[in-house]
């Protein structure tokens, strides 16, 4: 189980970031495995995510509106617990 952060998921959606390309590879590397079982993370680090995507200038990421939708549709579930499956107990670390 990996722990994922701001610092992975904000490259991922900004094609300018400096680890953008990294990302991807990291992405690439799990093709064809379930993510959910790969992959930790935490509503408040889903919500420090979209607010950084949030106030950051359009140009400067590759967010277009569709992708932005979805993510503040995941703030919003994110604002009442229902935007991740898995969370951060004891027995998922």
């Amino acid at each position: 189980m990996i722990f994922v952060d701001t610092s992975f998921f904000y490259p991922l959606f900004s094609e300018n970031d400096v680890d953008h390309k990294r990302v991807r590879e990291v992405l690439e590397a799990y093709r064809g495995r379930r993510l959910a079982d790969l992959f930790l993370t935490t509503n408040y680090v889903v919500s420090e995510t979209i607010t950084l995507i949030r106030t950051t200038p359009p140009r400067s990421h590759a967010c277009g509106e569709g992708r932005r939708t979805t993510l503040q549709r995941e703030a919003s579930r994110a604002s009442t617990g229902q935007a991740l499956k898995r969370s951060v107990q004891p027995s998922n670390i």
